[in-house]
C-alpha cells in the first residue's frame, strides 16, 4: 500500500503524513453478517477517537463485492457507524 500511495499521489509525498495516516489503520477480522465483528469496530473507532483525536472521521475501505454493500452498510449503521455529529449548537 506504502508504494501505491507514494507512486499515486496527487500532491508530493510527505513521509511524515503518511507514518501518521498508517498508524491510524487498522483490520477488523469478521463476516459480513457478524453482529459481533461490528461491534469490535465500533469499540476500534471509540478508542481510535480517544487515542488520536479523531472526532468521528473514519474512512472504511470497503474491498468488498457490490451485492455485499446493503449487508455493510446496515451493519455498519446498526452498529452506530458513521456516527452522525453535529457542531455545538446546531440542530
Amino acid at each position: 500500500m506504502y508504494e501505491s500511495v507514494k507512486e499515486h499521489s496527487r500532491t508530493p509525498f510527505r513521509q511524515v503524513v503518511w507514518e501518521r495516516l498508517a498508524d491510524g489503520f487498522r483490520f477488523v477480522p469478521g463476516t459480513f453478517d457478524d453482529d459481533e465483528a461490528f461491534a469490535r469496530l465500533a469499540e476500534c473507532l471509540e478508542k481510535l477517537d480517544i487515542e488520536r483525536g479523531t472526532g468521528g472521521n473514519h474512512a472504511f475501505y470497503l474491498a468488498i463485492p457490490p451485492k455485499a454493500f446493503p449487508v455493510v452498510c446496515e451493519q455498519l449503521n446498526r452498529s452506530g457507524w458513521p456516527a452522525r455529529k453535529t457542531a455545538a449548537g446546531a440542530g
